[in-house]
């Protein structure tokens, strides 16, 4: 592996520095594509801690200064240090340290750092980390081991046991699974029939309450709502290109309204559309020999390229 062309290239990718260090974290080389680019603050941090933690998570770990973001990626031989960058949106990170000297002209030095999405820089530094490690991470193991969700982890868990001490103190009851069952059965059998009986059946129990503004609440419900609608409709038999985009109109739509009484018969119209979607589909197919599956593959891959032919045209 030529190194010097894969730090070239990450350092490029996010216009900072790429330095190789030792266990130790003593400076080995350093390397940017951007000659006037600085970095006064590195040099402070406890460095053989921060790659000791590296070594035991075996990913890469991300670390901030103030707002300022490194990556330390393990190379099997020392490490690579990757920063300073400034993310496009607030991260909050495990790892935020402090150092005991601080900087008079450091808001001026920010204004020369580079401004890198989020999905951009952990996309390159799992690509650096990649080719170097035994068995490949993944997004998700990096960003759940450096991303600061516990407290919001531990947070919702002692949420989630109250709603539960105070739903069976009070007799709450959420409504029933089999109603719902049968609801989303009728729409991807398209059986509006079905649909109209579930809807009005009788039942023990209410819908969860999923934000304390009503408005707000009755819009959350219906957004759930047209979730399931659209996956039965799929699973009955509509184009998953029409279902989805169907599903964003409704959820559009729903956004500018503001009477919760028109939000939740909305709900209702939302679901016999799909319900009767599929039932034109199946009525056509059963009037039909059996369907080819590539001719179906085909009539979905025309229906979801369609917008950019049609783009083309117009260009």
């Amino acid at each position: 592996m030529n190194r010097n062309v894969l730090v070239d290239f990450i350092s490029r990718e996010l216009h900072t520095f790429v330095r190789t260090l030792s266990y130790d974290g003593k400076e080995l080389s350093s390397y940017c594509a951007i000659p006037e680019l600085s970095d006064p603050c590195y040099r402070h941090f406890s460095l053989e801690i921060l790659i000791q933690d590296t070594l035991q998570s075996k990913a890469p770990l991300l670390f901030s200064y103030r707002d300022i973001i490194y990556a330390i990626v393990d190379f099997k031989k020392g490490v690579y240090l990757v920063g300073p960058v400034l993310f496009d949106a607030t991260i909050s990170l495990y790892k935020n340290i402090h150092i005991d000297q601080d900087y008079n002209d450091i808001e001026n030095w920010l204004l020369t750092l580079p401004r890198i999405n989020f999905e951009e820089f952990i996309k390159n530094i799992l690509f650096f980390h990649n080719m170097y490690a035994d068995s490949v991470c993944e997004r998700y193991a990096l960003a759940s081991q450096n991303l600061a969700q516990r407290p919001i982890a531990e947070e919702l868990h002692r949420k989630y046991t109250k709603l539960v001490f105070i739903n069976q103190e009070n007799s709450f009851r959420h409504n029933p699974y089999e109603q719902e069952v049968r609801e989303q059965a009728s729409i991807e059998k398209g059986d509006i029939e079905g649909l109209k009986k579930s809807i009005e059946e009788d039942f023990i129990g209410d819908f969860g309450t999923l934000s304390n503004d009503p408005v707000r609440n009755m819009k959350n419900l219906f957004i759930v709502n047209t979730t399931l609608a659209s996956r039965s409709a799929i699973r009955g038999g509509l184009s998953p290109e029409l279902s989805f985009s169907l599903s964003d109109s409704y959820i559009q739509k729903v956004e500018e309204m503001t009477n919760v009484n028109n939000i939740y018969y909305f709900v209702r119209d939302m679901e016999y559309h799909y319900a009767s979607l599929v039932r034109d589909i199946r009525s056509e197919r059963n009037g039909n020999a059996k369907k080819n599956p590539h001719i179906e593959k085909c009539k979905n891959y025309i229906f979801s390229h369609l917008h950019c032919y049609s783009r083309s045209l117009l260009a």
